[in-house]
């Protein structure tokens, strides 16, 4: 199985921890609530399966972008922008245009068990 999609997302989640702490020292509440959106994010793009057709062959890329729009609003919602908070944001857009990029698992369309 290829799991870059699902690794792609962990690593955007701890790169939006890990970044703004080294940059501020501290994490505000704002860049916690960022950090566990990402990992909503990397949580739902590792369940989402890759169908090969209809809606479900962009199910992950919509879920990472989601979650990327969500990182967003939080820090305008918040208020505005400092330096921490760019970094956060430009980690959740790589994040979600590498899940649009990477190669995921392919799995059919109408791919039901059979009892």
């Amino acid at each position: 199985m290829n799991y870059s999609k699902a690794w792609g997302m962990v690593l955007t989640t701890v790169l939006s921890a890990v970044l703004p702490f080294l940059v501020d020292g501290a994490l505000s509440a704002t860049e916690w609530i960022t950090v566990a959106l990402a990992g909503v994010g990397a949580v739902s793009v590792a369940i989402v399966p890759n169908l090969n057709a209809g809606v479900g062959k962009y199910a992950k890329g919509a879920v990472a972008i989601a979650a990327a729009v969500l990182t967003l609003l939080v820090t305008v919602i918040d208020g505005g922008l400092d330096t921490s908070e760019i970094i956060q944001l430009v980690i959740a857009a790589f994040g979600a245009v590498g899940v649009v990029a990477l190669p995921g698992p392919q799995h059919p369309a109408n791919s039901a068990v059979e009892a």
